[in-house]
């Protein structure tokens, strides 16, 4: 046989082993220069960076957002026992953030103060006309009384004049009833709580005339335990570049703020962030450590494994410099082709050692047992051609597979796929080009091992294997099993299962749906005004999908003109009043003479309640002597309360907190002699950027009633809204379409990945057995994962679904790598091919599970399910091809015996030696 290479590929293959220094020098600086032109590229942190840009939701999404200036709220999330706390921290951090950098707004409710001057806007315009008369009606008055023991006194004589009758109409009675016990139930609250209260609980009181916002606007959980503020950012990207400044910011605010008032005494809630914002933020960290540590991890288990498993640092070098050389230089073409990075393309750089150590093992394999030729480069270039057509085979079915998700209309698999294709090819051609090199630099001819058998030797019996046709039917019963474990593997579009397990922007925001009536992520309706808006609103919160609505119209009232005119009467009355000097001029001194006159007016307030009773019980008014039988109970309950030793103490504080919250009432109503319809410009700068946008849309926020990771629930929302809204946009309807999109591409790109991997192997493959042998361990592989899956209640997410497709990838080599060489060796039984194939095999396969093994150990549980799916897989893909190809080769291709040799040789020629 001649050593001269007349193939254009043995001529290049003798010509990187004649010149092995140039190419590797030549193979490092090309991976010098993708590492540098790598290392400036971006790393995509947005969500918005893999979803598709032309659906119409997220056209209307980002239409929204050039028009408002903001995405999602940053929710800062309080925890304490005490409401009043809460609020005062609450209103003292929307102080600090509004002098944040970077921090556009921030909103904890309705400011109060703004209410009071406004009021007017949405009071019932009756309550307006009562409040008139009897301001005006107070104007001749007397001397109002001067001290607090003068009031109850004055008080109480009124009530005994009074002559207790019942409306006909309970509804009427109704608000007055209720205001009343929760009048008397704060009076008693702050004289028997355990501390002082800090503030009053207006809203009960507030909360029968439907005035509950004028004194009580704070986002609350319905517990009154938790309370929420709304910050919204200058930047509306959603970059970490941008994102993990802003969210440092609020949160560095808030942790300076509880020092602070920690060390003046005060109370501290705890502190916590969620929404988006916190979502990105928490999910770059993660991966930016996860990518350090799982990538590391890869590379010293896979460096291990093969010193381990080839017992050689020298063939340690030649397998793994070549794949290395090729992630670099895939990194490099990745920057022309896509231009930045993503969570999903930035884990597969893990995979792709695990699995470009394939190759390299592979054809290392075939030239240790290629029979010994005249020199050791000779052998090298016989063993690396014999190597290169099984390669192909695997490389391309595996590129194909991958380049089936790049047609995808979800970016993350599109670009997913496009790497990974170009990176399977990129690795496999820096191994075909750089090994050769190595091998002949390191001269591994002590190495080399046995060829396998051929001649009379490949006759030696060989054990054969046991059950081959019952493996195999049992194995395609596994695989027809698994696609019916397919469909039942459910989606998992909780996008905040993906978080690190720890993740208190996760936390919170599940809170949030199930302690209150907010979401970090709400609906959006937008309206071209503000009467449009107001009838939106009407519409919207009528939905039981929605637990709450945010509107601003309320502040914009059609008769505004003639509810301005009331409130000016009102202020100029209460101007001219005596009421406002009797409220600077009023003192407040709690002694005995106090407390006599409190049980005083609480014992005349109670033969009011008793006749009433009465009166109710003979005209059969039940509801109603409920109501009073209420009311009588919370009187008694307080009497008893003045008689604690701290009431005096408790009634001082409360009457001088009654006393400032009065006067600033005065105050503000007195403002109404001013009183004018409101403009847009004229709200507090938080309110009005969140709620108009400077074109003069007006926005109204839906908050829903249940969780949007719900696809039950979800649908329901967005059938609801759509019906009333059609245009409506924000994070569900986004969540929604984009959901879909990722569902459809794992079914389409799964299907053509199949598809066009079975194609590859029956074009380059070609004989029937040969490919069923190629392609079984993959089907059964595949379909023995999807069980295992499915009996581990294993849900796919938006990370882990590109599993299947992957582990179709990397599994492909097994079977083909296999199923050449029982076509290269035909006299042999399929026993004795697996008796040389299974160690490169299993080598390569533990070095691909090295790669995965790292990824589950990633905080970010998107990757590190995906991580333990690709593994359950991998093991699956090993086991069919270690144990069921062979087989399945046994029963389906046996071996062909060798013919006999000829009695005379032919004649020799020149063309022989060719």
């Amino acid at each position: 046989m001649s050593h001269r290479e007349t193939s254009p590929v043995g001529r290049l293959l003798a010509a990187l082993t004649a010149r092995p220094w140039t190419v590797l020098l030549l193979a490092v600086a090309l991976a010098g220069v993708s590492l540098a032109a790598a290392w400036q590229m971006p790393f995509l942190t947005a969500r918005s960076a893999m979803l598709p840009r032309d659906l119409p939701e997220a056209q209307r999404f980002e239409a929204f957002l050039h028009d408002f200036g903001a995405a999602s709220d940053l929710v800062v999330v309080l925890e304490g026992p005490d409401p009043d706390a809460l609020d005062a921290f609450a209103a003292a951090l929307v102080t600090r953030l509004e002098a944040t950098p970077g921090v556009g707004s921030a909103l904890r409710g309705v400011p109060t103060d703004f209410f009071a001057r406004v009021a007017w806007t949405v009071a019932p315009r009756a309550l307006l006309d009562v409040l008139a008369a009897q301001v005006i009606g107070a104007g001749g008055a007397g001397d109002s009384p001067a001290t607090l023991t003068a009031a109850l006194r004055s008080g109480a004589a009124l009530l005994g004049e009074g002559d207790a009758s019942l409306p006909t109409d309970l509804s009427q009675l109704e608000p007055a009833l209720q205001a009343s016990t929760a009048a008397l139930a704060e009076v008693r609250r702050w004289l028997t709580a355990p501390e002082v209260p800090a503030a009053l609980h207006l809203g009960p009181l507030a909360a029968p005339f439907g005035a509950e916002r004028a004194v009580d606007g704070a986002f609350r959980s319905r517990d009154g335990r938790l309370a929420f503020v709304f910050v919204r950012p200058k930047d509306a990207a959603e970059d970490f570049a941008v994102v993990g400044p802003f969210v440092a910011a609020v949160r560095e605010a808030a942790q300076r703020l509880r020092i602070e008032r920690d060390q003046a005494g005060l109370a501290i809630p705890t502190v916590g962030l969620t929404g988006l914002p916190a979502v990105v933020a928490e999910e770059f960290v993660a991966v930016q450590a996860d990518i350090g540590l799982v990538v590391a991890s890869a590379a010293g288990l896979i460096l291990l494994l093969v010193l381990v498993g080839l017992r050689s640092w020298r063939r340690a070098v030649v397998v793994f410099v070549p794949m290395g050389l090729g992630v670099a230089w895939n990194l490099g073409l990745t920057v022309p082709l896509i231009g930045h990075l993503t969570i999903l393309t930035s884990s597969f750089t893990a995979i792709l050692f695990g699995l470009g150590v394939d190759y390299g093992i592979f054809l290392s394999a075939q030239v240790l047992q290629t029979p010994p030729e005249v020199s050791w480069s000779a052998r090298v270039v016989t063993g690396a051609r014999a190597a290169l057509r099984p390669l192909a085979v695997a490389g391309g079915a595996t590129a194909l597979v991958f380049a089936a998700l790049a047609p995808s209309e979800f970016p993350g698999f599109a670009e997913l796929g496009l790497m990974a294709a170009t990176g399977v090819m990129v690795v496999w051609l820096a191994t075909v080009l750089v090994q050769p090199a190595l091998l002949c630099l390191l001269a591994l001819e002590a190495e080399a091992k046995a060829a396998p058998p051929t001649g009379a030797a490949a006759q030696a019996p060989v054990r054969p294997l046991r059950w081959a046709r019952t493996v195999t039917l049992l194995a395609l019963v596994v695989a027809g099993a698994g696609a019916w474990a397919l469909q039942q593997i459910s989606f998992d579009y909780d996008v905040l299962a993906l978080l690190p397990r720890d993740s208190e922007a996760a936390e919170l925001q599940r809170r949030m749906v199930a302690e209150s009536d907010f979401q970090a992520e709400a609906m959006v309706l937008t309206a071209p005004d503000v009467a449009a808006a107001r009838a939106l609103a009407d519409r919207a919160e009528a939905l039981p999908s929605l637990a709450s609505v945010q509107r601003i119209d309320g502040f914009f009232p059609p008769d505004a003109e003639a509810r301005a005119a009331q409130a000016r009467t009102v202020g100029r009355a209460l101007r001219a009043s005596p009421l406002p000097a009797g409220f600077a001029a009023f003192e407040v001194e709690v002694d005995a003479e106090t407390l006599a006159a409190l049980d005083a007016l609480l014992a005349a307030l109670a033969e009011q309640v008793a006749e009433g009773e009465e009166l109710a019980f003979g005209a059969g008014q039940k509801d109603l002597l409920a109501r009073l039988g209420t009311v009588s109970a919370e009187i008694a309950a307080l009497r008893q309360a003045t008689k604690t030793p701290q009431a005096a103490a408790r009634l001082a504080v409360l009457a001088d907190t009654v006393l400032r919250l009065g006067r600033a009432g005065v105050a503000a109503v007195s403002g109404w002699a001013d009183a004018e319809p409101l403009r847009p410009a004229d709200l507090p700068v938080a309110l009005r950027q969140r709620f108009f946008s400077p074109t003069g849309a007006v926005a109204v926020y839906g908050f829903p009633a249940r969780s949007v990771y719900d696809p039950v629930a979800l649908d329901a929302l967005l059938d609801e809204v759509y019906a009333i809204a059609p245009d409506a946009t924000g994070f569900p309807t986004t969540h929604r379409a984009f959901s879909g999109v990722v569902v459809r591409a794992f079914r389409v790109g799964t299907a053509l990945a199949a598809a066009l991997a079975l194609l590859w192997m029956v074009i380059t493959l070609r004989r029937p057995a040969a490919i069923a042998v190629g392609a079984l361990p993959l089907l059964v592989g595949g379909g023995a994962m999807l069980l295992a899956l499915w009996g581990l209640g294993f849900r796919f997410n938006f990370a882990n679904i590109v599993a299947l497709p992957l582990v179709m990838g990397l599994a492909l080599d097994y079977g083909v790598w296999f199923a050449h060489q029982r076509l290269d060796h035909p006299e042999l039984t399929a026993a004795a091919v697996a008796r040389f194939t299974w160690r490169p095999i299993l080598l390569a396969a533990a070095t691909t599970l090295a790669g995965l093994g790292a990824i589950t150990l990633a905080r970010y549980q998107g990757v590190a399910s995906m991580g333990l799916s690709l593994t359950v897989g991998l093991v699956c893909c090993l086991a069919a091809a270690l144990w069921v190809a062979p087989r399945a080769a046994e029963w389906w291709s046996p071996a062909r015996p060798l013919p006999a040799p000829p009695t005379t040789l032919p004649h020799r020629t020149e063309a022989d030696d060719v």
